[in-house]
């Protein structure tokens, strides 16, 4: 029996619900979460020892969440995690403004920013486990932007004392009632979804740890003492809402290869501004600015946007990746009571030299697209159909595995998933080599890859994509590998 499955056509212009009350709730917890780095940061840390209390805080409950995350499982299968992380954030604010002047001298306002962190943190991994209708492209624009928009929001609110932190936890309590009126059902489990295994090479892990770190080096050496800087910040966030949108909205980058060169260059130019004579502070203070911004919110998208495929359970993702947001912040502590004079060598022309060496060779050494899209996109969960693990084992560079022999129940999914592919490229109207790419991005081949199997140039294989994509009526890859699981699910 044929059964036609018609290709998903471009989705219209018109906002729906779900995604109107995520972009308000994302850009609600990211002002909220910038409220309290602004305080912890500009109003409560001691600038005699350089000490900022939020960070490290928030570095130290990403690296439980990071730890944890296999033990705890899903936040919202849990219904005491929404009122515990909006009460727990009430009380934090209490205990971290009642000793606002000594934060690290007294437990009570030292125990107010880790419950801060925590619920915070909470509030962002319950937002994203709740609403994953939209499709991959709608998740990047709303976490691109909500989270640009929430950070430029933050440095135009006039609160210079410790109602910044009620204001924050206010808003981050609003944003968690928005999640909890997201329609029942619009979940992952209203949709058959492609899953994926994160290949964590050691090279490129620490590649992407040296940029990140460089980047909130530079940004930390030029931290300002109060809040002038507004206007920066918000022209800023355009700069950087420009960037991404290049990077990871106009075109497909599942590899995010694009987005990693933009923030070593804007890296490297920071501190190349710090040591070439004449300095403008308000060139140097947007080049920071824009450098720690698109390390942030770069950092965020692509972590909620692989928490929709990777088999990595998503409290360990974003623990992972808010803890390469802040890591550095215990570094810098630590040295702050440690070694007060190692501090001001941050700033010094000899360390920048040496952070834009340092930089530049990570970028051409350990960061390059074939590792990115392994550690961004990594490899299919099982064995996809026309490839044998032999050649699953040649992109990922590790040794294949003896296949086993597969049952029954495995040939026929097998077989539907072929016969869904056959049917989707004939009412796409794609045309012989397209279907031979096609069959490969099925299976979750990258561009490169794609090019060598077939012989042709990666310009050509990336034309090719495009116009699957476009016939497809998809943005992504991510999205076509889901519509090719509803197809099979639908054969089923």
């Amino acid at each position: 029996m044929n059964v036609s499955y018609p290709p998903r056509k471009a989705c219209p212009s018109m906002v729906t619900r779900t995604e109107a009350c995520s972009f308000l709730a994302v850009t609600l917890c990211s002002t909220g979460l910038s409220l309290f780095g602004m305080y912890g940061t500009m109003y409560a840390g001691d600038s005699a020892v350089q000490v900022w209390p939020f960070s490290p805080a928030l570095a130290l409950a990403s690296l439980v969440a990071f730890l944890v995350a296999p033990r705890v499982g899903r936040l919202s299968d849990h219904r005491w995690a929404v009122p515990v992380a909006v009460g727990g954030m009430f009380c934090g604010a209490f205990l971290a403004s009642a000793f606002a002047g000594t934060p690290f001298l007294d437990v009570a306002a030292l125990a107010g920013y880790l419950l801060l962190a925590f619920c915070s943190l909470a509030i962002i991994v319950l937002w994203f486990e709740t609403m994953l209708s939209p499709s991959s492209l709608s998740l990047r624009v709303i976490v691109v932007f909500a989270t640009l928009t929430g950070i430029a929001i933050s440095y135009f609110v006039p609160f210079t004392t410790a109602a910044a932190l009620y204001a924050g936890a206010a808003l981050n309590a609003v944003a968690a009632a928005l999640f909890l009126t997201l329609p029942a059902g619009e979940g992952p489990a209203s949709r058959a979804v492609a899953k994926r295994e994160l290949s964590f090479r050691p090279q490129t892990v620490v590649g992407v740890v040296i940029v990140a770190f460089a980047g909130h080096l530079v940004s930390y050496a030029t931290t300002p003492e109060g809040n002038p800087f507004s206007g920066t910040v918000a022209v800023c966030c355009l700069l950087c809402g420009v960037v991404l949108w290049a990077c990871m909205l106009w075109r497909d980058d599942s590899s995010h290869a694009n987005l990693v060169r933009c923030i070593a260059l804007a890296v490297v130019a920071a501190y190349v501004l710090q040591v070439a004579p004449p300095q403008a502070d308000w060139l140097v203070l947007g080049a920071c600015g824009v450098a720690g911004t698109l390390i942030w919110v770069g950092v965020i998208a692509a972590a909620l946007e692989i928490c929709t495929y990777a088999t990595t359970p998503p409290l360990r993702i974003i623990g992972g990746a808010f803890f390469l947001l802040t890591g550095v912040s215990l570094v810098t502590t630590a040295f702050s009571f440690a070694a007060p004079e190692a501090i001001a060598a941050l700033s010094s022309p000899l360390f920048c030299k040496i952070m834009v060496l340092v930089v530049v060779a990570v970028g051409l050494w350990l960061l390059n697209a074939n590792e990115l899209n392994l550690l961004f996109w990594g490899t299919p969960a099982t064995v996809e159909p026309g490839l044998s693990s032999s050649g699953k084992a040649e992109e990922s560079g590790t040794h294949a595995q003896p296949e086993s022999r597969p049952d029954v129940e495995s040939c026929v999914s097998i077989q539907s998933r072929q016969e869904a592919l056959r049917h989707l490229a004939r009412d796409a109207g794609l045309s012989r080599r397209e279907e031979e790419v096609f069959d490969l991005l099925a299976a979750g081949r990258s561009a490169p890859f794609i090019a060598e199997t077939l012989y042709v140039e990666t310009s050509t294989a990336k034309s090719h994509i495009a116009r699957i994509y476009s016939k497809l009526g998809v943005h992504t890859r991510q999205e076509l590998l889901n519509l090719v699981e509803d197809a099979r699910a639908g054969q089923e």
